[in-house]
C-alpha cells in the first residue's frame, strides 16, 4: 500500500512539475515576445515578411534606406556543386565607397584565388586581421565595429554597386539588437562607426532562453509520451520479474492466504495470481502501472528541473 500512495504521490508531482514548465515556458514566450516588439519599434523597420525563422525587414535610419534579412548565401567565388551554401542574416546599408571583399582567412583562396591580384589591406585591429582578410579597398570601420562583427560570426561583407553587404552567421534571434545597432552605426555614418570617430556601442544578445521546442520541459514531456507507450509494458516487467514489488500490493489483492504473489497468464493474458493459485485482484497490476509512470515521470521531473534551474530564471 505505501508503494502505491509513493506511486500516486510522484505522479501528482510530475503533474505539478509539468505546470511549473508550462507556466516557466509561457513567461519566457512572452519576454521574447516583448522583447522583439520593443526591438522592431526602436528599429523602425517594416516586416516584409516573417516565416518559419525567415524574415525580411526594410526602411530608412538616418534618411538612408536598410535591410536586414535572412538567406542562404554562397561565397563571392566561383560557385561549388558540393556547397549547400550558409544560412546568414544579412545586413544591407549604403555606401557609395570602392569595391571591396572581406571573408575568412581560411576561405581566401577560393574568394581571392590562389594568385589574387589585388593586396591584402590590413585593417589595424589585431584580433580581426588575425581572423579576416580585406582586398580590393581598406575597412576602415572603428574597432568596437570589427569586435562586434567578429562576435557575430561575420562570414563575409563586400561593398559593390553603392551598397555594403554584411553576412553574419550568428542567426539565432537573441542577437537581433546586436545586428541592428551595427546596422545602424553604418548606416548613421556620423564618423561613430569609422576609425578616429566616436566608439559605437552595442547591446548584448538578448539572455533568456528560447521558449519551446527547445525548453527545459522537454525531459519532462517526453516522459509523459513515454508514459503512454512504455508504461503496461514497464508495469508488467516489474510485477513479472520482482517478487517484491508483487508483494508490496498483496493488501488489495484481495488474496486471503498470505505468501508470495506469482505472475503468470490466463488466456495469454498477464494476471498476478495469490498463494493459494486463484486470481489476485486486478488492483495490483493497477498499481504495477501506477509505479511504472512514477518511474518513468520521476526522471523525466529530475531531468526537467535540473535544466531549469541551470538557465536563468524570467524575471
Amino acid at each position: 500500500m505505501l508503494i502505491l500512495l509513493l506511486s500516486l504521490v510522484v505522479i501528482g508531482a510530475a503533474l505539478l512539475t509539468t505546470s511549473m514548465a508550462r507556466a516557466w515556458n509561457r513567461r519566457v514566450r512572452e519576454r521574447w515576445t516583448g522583447f522583439e516588439a520593443d526591438l522592431l519599434a526602436s528599429t523602425g523597420l517594416s516586416v516584409r515578411y516573417v516565416d518559419a525563422g525567415s524574415f525580411a525587414l526594410a526602411g530608412a535610419v538616418g534618411g538612408r534606406k536598410v535591410e536586414v534579412r535572412t538567406e542562404t548565401v554562397e561565397l563571392p567565388a566561383v560557385p561549388d556543386p558540393d556547397s549547400s551554401g550558409t544560412r546568414v542574416v544579412t545586413l544591407v546599408v549604403p555606401d557609395a565607397g570602392p569595391d571591396l571583399v572581406a571573408c575568412r582567412r581560411s576561405h581566401a583562396d577560393r574568394v581571392f584565388g590562389p594568385l589574387p591580384q589585388a593586396e591584402r589591406i590590413p585593417t589595424g585591429h589585431a584580433a580581426f586581421d588575425a581572423t579576416f582578410e580585406v582586398r580590393g579597398a581598406p575597412l576602415d570601420l572603428h574597432p568596437a565595429l570589427l569586435d562586434a562583427l567578429r562576435e557575430l560570426d561575420l562570414h563575409f561583407l563586400r561593398r559593390k554597386d553603392g551598397a555594403l553587404s554584411i553576412h553574419l552567421m550568428r542567426t539565432e534571434a537573441k542577437h537581433a539588437a546586436t545586428w541592428f545597432d551595427v546596422m545602424e552605426a553604418l548606416a548613421l555614418r556620423e564618423g561613430a562607426s569609422y576609425r578616429g570617430g566616436t566608439k559605437p556601442t552595442f547591446r548584448p544578445a538578448f539572455d533568456d532562453p528560447p521558449p519551446m521546442p527547445k525548453d527545459a520541459a522537454m525531459p519532462l514531456w517526453a516522459a509523459w509520451g513515454a508514459c503512454l507507450l512504455t508504461v503496461p509494458l514497464l508495469g508488467m516487467l516489474l510485477l513479472g520479474i520482482f517478487t517484491p514489488v508483487r508483494n508490496a500490493f498483496f493488501s488489495i489483492s484481495g488474496c486471503k492466504v498470505p505468501g508470495d504473489l506469482k505472475a503468470g497468464s490466463v488466456n495469454e493474458s498477464f494476471t498476478i495470481f495469490c498463494p493459494d493459485g486463484s486470481e489476485a485482484s486486478g488492483m495490483v497490476l493497477v498499481g504495477g502501472l501506477l509505479l511504472a509512470a512514477a518511474l518513468t515521470l520521476s526522471v523525466g521531473s529530475f531531468f526537467s528541473l535540473r535544466r531549469m534551474m541551470a538557465r536563468s530564471t524570467p524575471s
